[in-house]
């Protein structure tokens, strides 16, 4: 999903860069490069299966501008939903990795200490 997001923020990017003839404003520029490194960030957690962090990638590139993508015709209205994706996978692995210490065994209490028996 991560890498669906990069791809959909580039085609995003040269889109607006056409419709504004070149020459954005800086925000145009600026913006979808935290994008990036947001939609990086999830893509690295979900490598190493870093769930937390997941969730955190998703939720702050979901709030506010994917959010705002969601509501737009066309393409742009998917980074929005990969953007809720990430955040469902990231609470996916969070309960999947909650219910394998859940059912782990119990620990055996300490014995008495050898040589003082």
């Amino acid at each position: 999903m991560a890498l669906s997001i990069l791809a959909l923020w580039v085609l995003l990017l040269l889109y607006l860069y056409r419709e504004a003839g070149w020459m954005p404003a800086p925000a145009l520029f600026t913006l979808p490069i935290f994008f990036f490194s947001l939609a990086i960030w999830g893509l690295v957690a979900a490598v190493r299966d870093e769930p937390v962090k997941l969730i955190l990638a998703g939720v702050l590139s979901f709030v506010p501008i994917g959010l705002y993508l969601l509501f737009m015709p066309g393409f742009a209205r998917w980074i929005g939903i990969l953007d809720l994706g990430l955040v469902g996978v990231g609470v996916a692995l969070l309960r999947e990795t909650g219910q394998a210490d859940a059912h782990a065994p119990p620990e055996a209490p300490p014995g008495p200490a050898a040589g003082l028996t």
